[in-house]
């Protein structure tokens, strides 16, 4: 990542909270699929609450 720490890259932190929260609600190593797929869910749904503030301060 070219010197950029994991937790500043808004991709990496929707998969690191996808990760604990799918091992949270399964109680164990989460399942790589589910969690994908929350990741992306997490990381669309961030990139659109942005689009709307960005438009909001326009």
């Amino acid at each position: 990542m070219s010197g950029e720490a994991i937790h500043d890259d808004l991709f990496h932190r929707c998969a690191l909270r996808a990760f604990v929260e799918q091992a949270e609600a399964q109680q164990g190593w989460p399942d790589p699929e589910a969690t994908r797929r929350l990741a992306y869910r997490l990381y669309e749904d961030a990139i659109a609450c942005s689009e709307r503030n960005r438009r909001d301060t326009i």
